[in-house]
């Protein structure tokens, strides 16, 4: 399911890309249930090369960066020093003031939106009508139409409503 729904950010990617020419050592940490195995599958499969990239899942570790726990495992096996590590996520506590905690520095992925905020959108009728809509209102959605204001009330308005009437 996962491989459906995932795409390239071009920002992200722009950085990614970046930090590779530039030779910087690029390792990836997730605090995500599948193992890494799987991780680098699907970021394969959205055309990033992390041949010779290390990837860390929380759920593989059984630590996460929520916790803080995740950076020293990666610190101790990749051997990275502090003062050169640059880690870039979206959420703010695990990825940003966790990394800052241990004297890592941080670029905050404004550019992707994590909604840390407890869901209950399970308890609705229409589970995937809501999560539908609620995923349209996030920014990393905006690569898929165009920025300006008809199309964008097409987009999250019209076709929301719409939905409804051909599901």
């Amino acid at each position: 399911m996962e491989k459906i729904v995932l795409y390239k950010n071009a920002r992200g990617s722009c950085l990614f890309e970046k930090a590779i020419s530039d030779g910087c050592k690029v390792i990836l940490i997730s605090d995500m249930y599948l193992p890494s195995a799987i991780l680098k599958e699907l970021l394969t499969s959205c055309g990033y090369d992390i041949s010779n990239i290390p990837v860390y899942s929380s759920g593989e570790e059984r630590y996460s960066k929520n916790s803080g726990k995740l950076f020293s495992i990666v610190k101790k096996n990749e051997n990275v020093d502090i003062a050169s590590w640059m880690h870039v996520g979206d959420n703010v506590h695990a990825d940003i003031l966790n990394a800052k905690k241990l004297g890592i520095n941080t670029l905050h992925a404004d550019w992707s939106e994590y909604n840390h905020g407890v869901s209950n959108h399970w308890k609705t009728k229409d589970i995937i009508g809501e999560s539908i809509c609620k995923t349209l209102l996030l920014k990393q959605v905006s690569a898929f139409h165009q920025n300006d204001p008809l199309n964008e009330i097409g987009f999250k308005v019209f076709g929301p409503l719409l939905l409804g009437y051909v599901s």
